[in-house]
């Protein structure tokens, strides 16, 4: 088979799909790559030659024949496009579905946590779940407005959660360098809507730093439409006496 004749066989396939974007992005193949193979500059990998024929249902052998004998068989059968099975995308989109998040009040909330309990310096930031489908969409703002830290003075983050067997899994990541990342799970109790999540953070900070954290963490809603204005005021870092924790929180967050 020469070149040409399977560049030529790939046209003839491309031309029952919706776009080339839809086929490089379904298949997995560079797109450059893929208008190289279509003007017969080079020929697939043997890996990327199994992709395009599972996607357009074609056998290795047909594509590779003369394009005559290719546009009989095209002729009789013609291509069924397929997704081409993801690994990677089917595990994760199983592993982040959850239950309906009903029992979670949507809407916006202070997220707490005080990551040194030998010296209790409380951190405060606001976050906003929203309902969409498939899980919660999440959208935190942590904001520092005192220059003792090494940080920007306001940081984002997104993500997303999940609510499964009375426990709500979220992961978040800092928007811009993305090199803070956290994974929380919190107990969500007997109760729908609750006011008060409980639960515990595992991630890295966001200045880069080699270790791994942990701490435990307080989720308080703050309501639909609160004095937005306000709770962003509130976040930062404070001593104990300067955030006036009720016991029970302070408490959840301190670990003896």
């Amino acid at each position: 088979m020469s070149t040409d004749d399977f560049a030529e066989n790939l046209r003839v396939l491309a031309g029952y799909a919706k776009s080339v974007s839809d086929i490089c992005r379904s298949c997995g193949v560079n797109r450059t790559q893929f208008h190289r193979y279509l003007a017969g500059e080079t020929l697939p990998s043997l890996r990327n030659l199994r992709r395009l024929c599972d996607y357009f249902g074609v056998e290795e052998h047909e594509i590779l024949l003369d394009r005559k004998s290719f546009r009989d068989v095209i002729r009789l059968r013609p291509p069924q496009l397929t997704q081409v099975a993801d690994p990677f995308r089917d595990i994760q989109t199983r592993l982040f579905t959850g239950e309906p998040p009903g029992r979670i009040a949507m809407g916006y909330y202070h997220l707490i946590f005080c990551p040194e309990p030998a010296s209790p310096i409380f951190y405060r930031a606001v976050m906003r779940l929203s309902e969409a489908s498939g899980g919660i969409v999440i959208k935190l703002m942590e904001r520092y407005k005192r220059p003792a830290l090494t940080l920007p003075e306001v940081l984002k983050y997104e993500g997303t959660g999940f609510l499964r067997a009375g426990r709500l899994f979220s992961l978040m990541q800092e928007v811009r360098h993305r090199r803070s990342t956290w994974f929380t799970v919190l107990s969500v109790g007997d109760f729908a809507n609750p006011r008060v999540l409980h639960g515990t953070a595992v991630g890295s900070d966001p200045e880069g730093n080699a270790g791994i954290l942990s701490f435990p963490v307080v989720w308080l809603w703050l309501g639909e439409k609160p004095d937005l204005r306000k709770a962003i005021g509130d976040c930062g870092y404070y001593l104990a006496a300067e955030i006036a924790l009720p016991p029970e929180i302070e408490n959840a967050l301190i670990r003896h």
